[in-house]
Order: structure tokens, then C-alpha cells, then sequence
């Protein structure tokens, strides 16, 4: 992930390379150290940010996951 002109973070590369989900939560404003974000990913088994596009907000909250987390989380990949 890179900085743009005026020193916003842009979105992440595509998925021919590898972001891993450091990134991505820099990339979503979530902080991942949040007790309920890693409980939640390792509950549904996700290991990588392009998992995002197989569930939909309500799964995550399901899970635990609060719910500005999930949508954002889940509506970044789209």
C-alpha cells in the first residue's frame, strides 16, 4: 500500500499481489488488536483480505464482530 501526492493511503493492490490483512485493516480505519476482530477472523477461518467477498456483514456480527467493523470490513472488498 502507498501514499498518494497529498499523503492520503491509498486503497490496496490488486489481488495479482499480496496484501495481507495488516494492510487492509490500515487500509479499513480497524484496529485488528480490537478483542472481537481477530476472535471473529479465526472463528470463520479467514486468512486473507479477498475472504471478505464469501460473507456478508451480518455473518461477522454473528460471530461477534461489532457492526461498524463488519460493514466497513465487508464493504471495502466490493
Amino acid at each position: 500500500m502507498g501514499k498518494t501526492s497529498n499523503g492520503l493511503i491509498s486503497s490496496p493492490a490488486s489481488s495479482d499481489n499480496h496484501i495481507d490483512l495488516d494492510d487492509y485493516f490500515c487500509f479499513a480505519h480497524v484496529d485488528q488488536n480490537s478483542g472481537e476482530i481477530m476472535t471473529t477472523l479465526d472463528a470463520l477461518g479467514i486468512t486473507h483480505y479477498t475472504q471478505f467477498q464469501n460473507f456478508q456483514a451480518a455473518e461477522f456480527e454473528e460471530a461477534g464482530m461489532k457492526r461498524a467493523h463488519a460493514q466497513v470490513l465487508v464493504s471495502l472488498y466490493k
